[in-house]
């Protein structure tokens, strides 16, 4: 009983809209690339490097992906 019971108090949602003014800031390009990266971990053999530090896994590529986002419409990209 030292302490109050806490209570939750939430903004008011019109309050705390995060709105982006600084237009000229933006990126000047008209298209952007998203890219990922897959790959698989496997065990790596110490014999096969020689370096002062101790190799554990080693990244196995399995596959990528890039899709372009953009607005102009003869570079859209569907998924």
């Amino acid at each position: 009983m030292r302490n109050p019971p806490q209570a939750v108090k939430y903004p008011d949602p019109e309050d705390c809209t995060l709105k982006f003014q600084a237009y000229k800031k933006q990126f000047r390009l008209p298209f952007y690339l998203v890219c990922d990266f897959e790959s698989f971990l496997s065990f790596a053999n110490d014999d096969d490097y020689h370096t002062s530090t101790r190799l554990i896994d080693e990244h196995r590529v399995c596959g990528f992906a890039c899709y372009r986002v953009t607005d102009i419409v003869e570079y859209k990209q569907t998924l």
